[in-house]
């Protein structure tokens, strides 16, 4: 197993255990662990990745992550990535999913594990807030866009 999965407050939460996501059965497999999630997401409504220790990344990985979240969006799943490395959080500003994908800072990941909101995905509770990233001044938690 490539993720490591937990049920933490009112989210499943998965950390990948592996630094380096790159090698391709390797990729195959995290992706079939990381749709079934989604499945497993169905009574919390939240699923939370964690990207600590990830220090690099395939683009096929990422191709995986779309998937994720076109599956969890179908699913009603609200879906969370966190704790990326600043490299990783580049890939994603670089092709732009940081605008797809919700990317949590580390008081919005606590404060979303523990909300019990009503599932609604939109741009309330904890996605409405939009921390500024100490490096860049732009935003660091970002609303995912629903026409991707």
């Amino acid at each position: 197993m490539w993720i490591k999965v937990n049920i933490l407050g009112g989210a499943v939460s998965a950390r990948f255990t592996s630094s380096k996501v790159a090698d391709e059965a390797m990729v195959q497999q995290i992706g079939r662990e990381l749709l079934d999630l989604v499945d497993a997401a169905a009574e919390t409504k939240k699923l939370l990745v964690s990207f600590k220790g990830v220090e690099f990344m395939s683009s096929a990985l990422i191709g995986k992550l779309v998937l994720l979240n076109k599956k969890a969006k179908a699913s009603g799943v609200q879906l969370g990535f966190c704790e990326l490395a600043p490299n990783v959080l580049e890939v994603f500003r670089i092709t732009r999913l940081n605008k797809v994908f919700r990317i949590l800072n580390e008081h919005d990941e606590e404060d979303w594990r523990d909300d019990d909101d009503d599932g609604d995905s939109g741009n309330t509770g904890v996605f409405a807030k939009l921390p500024k990233h100490p490096s860049s001044g732009g935003t660091h938690a970002t609303p995912p866009r629903d026409d991707l």
